[in-house]
């Protein structure tokens, strides 16, 4: 075993997040062998899934594993294995001495669940969502006698209280994604909290003629919609939550450019209001809360003005260029695998094309938070914000959700 790289300032603060689990809904027999070699070809890409977490001199590092991703393999299945496994592998804990990935998968011969657990240190559901798809592609790519369909399965009633599930609801393959929380990783500083608040979720949906407005006007201002609802969200949020100054939250997306570093990046994202894990993956912890600080009071102190565009184009690219300090191969992040420039993953299937973004806010000690996921499907752009935070009440967030869709639709119609 080998060490990889130290830990990032982000990924120390991540980890207590938990375990993410993504499951993909199969019907229709399958190769098991085919499968797990699928998946064996597609981690190989990902040193982290076979990575552990070490502590030395009061630095934690990445290191390698000897032992291959873990792959369970459970056949003849009943209904009661299906749900057991599925509850087994939400409430299941990654410790940071053992591996950060496991797979998996249960079947009957005729159904199969395929279940992805990574710890969030080393990515999220968006990068478990293209992992798994990738695996699938793999499988059919190996020759498969049958391609794997997709069934729609009732959500369990858990993910009422459980983050991240959007993926779940939208995704063509049917996946759903679980947060398991926990809090026995303890690289966090002491005075971090780990709050055991519930989640919920708020959404709303523009029509195809709004997302299309919201799209020209998006590239008349060389940004992205993505971009837009960023501006929009932070206009919002001093407008709704004033006793949270905008200037105490990070802002990150779940996006890693696959070494498009650094233009594609800065233009679009941090355009947005939105950093991308790798930009952070680059930097050094000490540079980490300095380039959020600066760029969250550069983007605040324009969107003061109410002038979103201005500060769009008169971002000072220049600093955060010379941060960039990056001897990571793309492929050492889990993320890497997953999506193009723009901060857009867009995922083309049997079903349609599906463009998913995700925007988070959070609060530098990281004990709240709300993740926006924007899903556009057959035209239309659906938002999803799903908050924890003991000061925010439903009500709260229902009208964050009317007030930031009718800042979109008044953007979509402006006459």
């Amino acid at each position: 075993m080998g060490h990889l790289r130290e830990l990032s300032n982000l990924e120390l603060y991540m980890s207590h997040y938990g375990t993410i689990v993504t499951t993909a809904h199969l019907s229709g027999p399958i190769s098991e062998p085919q499968l797990q070699t699928a998946i064996e070809l597609q981690a190989s890409r990902h040193p982290l899934l076979n990575a552990t977490i070490q502590k030395e001199n009061g630095h934690y590092f990445f290191v390698a594993h000897d032992a291959p991703l873990p792959i369970e393999l459970i056949s003849n299945a009943t209904d009661d294995t299906f749900d057991n496994i599925r509850d087994r592998c939400i409430n299941a804990e990654l410790a940071c001495n053992k591996q950060l990935a496991n797979v998996v998968i249960v079947t009957d011969g005729q159904r199969t669940d395929l279940h992805v657990c990574i710890s969030h240190i080393i990515g999220d559901a968006l990068s478990s969502f293209v992992f798994i798809e990738s695996c699938l592609n793999c499988y059919v790519d190996l020759g498969a006698s049958t391609e794997p369909t997709t069934t729609q399965l009732p959500l369990p009633d858990a993910l009422s209280d459980i983050a991240d599930q959007q993926l779940g609801l939208l995704s063509p393959y049917n996946l759903r994604t679980y947060l398991a929380q926990f809090n026995k990783i303890q690289i966090l500083p002491s005075t971090q909290k780990n709050t055991q608040q519930s989640t919920k979720t708020c959404t709303f949906t523009l029509t195809k003629q709004e997302t299309a407005t919201l799209a020209t006007l998006a590239r008349q201002h060389n940004t992205s919609v993505h971009g837009i609802l960023g501006a929009a969200e932070l206009l919002t949020l001093q407008q709704l939550i004033p006793d949270h100054p905008t200037e105490n939250y990070s802002l990150w997306s779940a996006i890693d450019l696959r070494g498009l570093l650094p233009k594609p990046l800065l233009t679009e994202s941090i355009m947005g209001g939105a950093m991308g894990h790798a930009f952070f993956y680059t930097l050094k912890n000490r540079d980490f809360w300095q380039l959020a600080k600066h760029i969250t009071h550069d983007l605040k102190q324009h969107i003061a003005s109410q002038d979103v565009f201005r500060a769009l184009h008169n971002f000072d690219f220049a600093k955060p260029q010379r941060l960039i300090a990056s001897n990571d191969t793309p492929n050492e992040h889990l993320l890497s695998i997953a999506l193009s420039n723009a901060g857009r993953l867009q995922i083309k299937t049997q079903f349609d094309t599906l463009t998913l973004h995700k925007l988070t806010f959070m609060p530098t000690r990281f004990d709240d938070y709300f993740v926006t996921t924007i899903a556009t499907l057959n035209g239309e752009m659906t938002a999803m914000i799903t908050y924890k935070h003991p000061n925010y009440p439903t009500e709260k967030m229902t009208s964050f959700c009317d007030i930031l869709h009718n800042k979109l639709q008044a953007l979509s119609n402006p006459n």
